[in-house]
């Protein structure tokens, strides 16, 4: 990490986007679609990120190409941004764009809603799957057999202090139900042992509580 911070980050130019034949590092100043590259690795800290993601919320992408324009929702949601990866996303899904139908699109579409929207993320290590809500303007939203951790799993979310999570497995798993800001965390009514965290990405606080999930059982999470 010590030699991607002196290499691919410079003060003045930004972040990198490449590196060519020769092991040049490569930077385009004013070409903020193509240094989206290493933010949609998760690559760049919040601050490092910010100019990229302002321009990629205030440019819709109108002249991108759907290959371009159908990776921004994601990362978008990952940094933090909410209302402008919903925008984006709901302009990847439009169904006026041209070339919609390219399978990158629908792909990079369906990686967003599961991973953003719904901040699902399976940890294979740990038998256990984490969400998130990344609701802006939409009060709820639910994502039935999303496949996880050799199984399947159905998550609601309401707002961002309400969220459901159904184990469709046919074996228990840990659920890591994450939500923004701090508060005691409930889980069916219950108080819950309530942790917190920093995202390294946006930097914003989250409070999380781990739960067994038996097979066929459906937990509701709430913060207060």
């Amino acid at each position: 990490m010590a030699d991607f911070r002196s290499r691919w980050f410079n003060p003045k130019k930004g972040l990198a986007f490449g590196m060519d034949l020769e092991g040049n590092i490569l930077f385009l100043e004013h070409d903020f679609w193509r240094n989206k590259e290493l933010i949609y690795r998760g690559m760049g800290t919040a601050e490092e990120a910010a100019p990229i993601l302002d321009m990629l919320e205030r440019d819709p992408g109108n002249n991108q190409t759907i290959e371009m324009f159908s990776h921004i929702p994601e990362p978008m949601w990952r940094y933090g941004r909410e209302d402008g990866a919903l925008r984006a996303l709901r302009r990847a899904m439009d169904k006026t764009l041209p070339r919609r139908e390219y399978p990158e699109a629908s792909y990079a579409a369906i990686g967003a809603i599961v991973s953003g929207l719904m901040g699902v993320r399976p940890d294979a290590e740990f038998g256990r799957v984490s969400t998130l809500s990344g609701l802006s303007d939409v009060e709820w939203a639910a994502l039935g057999h999303i496949c996880v951790l050799d199984g399947r799993v159905s998550v609601e979310h309401t707002g961002h202090r309400c969220t459901e999570l159904t184990n469709e497995c046919d074996h228990s798993i840990t659920w890591r139900a994450c939500f923004k800001g701090k508060g005691q965390i409930t889980i069916n009514g219950q108080a819950a042992e309530t942790k917190t965290e920093c995202d390294p990405l946006n930097c914003q606080p989250f409070n999380f509580a781990d739960v067994t999930v038996e097979p066929g059982e459906t937990v509701l999470a709430q913060i207060e």
